[in-house]
């Protein structure tokens, strides 16, 4: 009998606010992360869905999670000058790992660093 990887558990056990450090806790280090700058025009990070309303301008910290059918995409914004959860999806396996940017076209971000390589 073959055991598929699923993070839909431990993902669900997530609330807004929390810090980097809880998330790993919860769900251990991400396979990919990637720091995100809303563009000047971005309306991204004012949708209803975010906890922490990001402005066009702001960081934003992107954390990818994968298993076999699902990207699980965490991110941060830092709304007090520390990072806190502020949205957590699960999008369709390739959206966000295999094209190596964030999952909506509004972010401009940085190259994707894969834990446990060189930058």
């Amino acid at each position: 009998m073959t055991v598929r990887m699923t993070l839909v558990d431990p993902l669900q056990r997530l609330v807004p606010g929390m810090s980097p450090a809880d998330v790993s806790a919860i769900v251990g280090p991400p396979q990919e992360i990637n720091d995100c700058t809303l563009p000047d025009d971005s309306g991204w990070g004012l949708q209803d869905s975010l906890h922490y309303k990001i402005r066009a301008g702001d960081p934003v910290l992107q954390w990818t999670y994968l298993d076999h059918e699902h990207d699980h995409v965490v991110w941060f914004a830092k709304p007090m000058d520390e990072w806190l959860l502020t949205l957590c999806l699960s999008l369709p396996r390739g959206l966000v790992s295999e094209r190596g940017d964030s999952a909506t076209a509004a972010i401009r971000s940085s190259p994707v660093r894969r834990i446990g390589t060189e930058p």
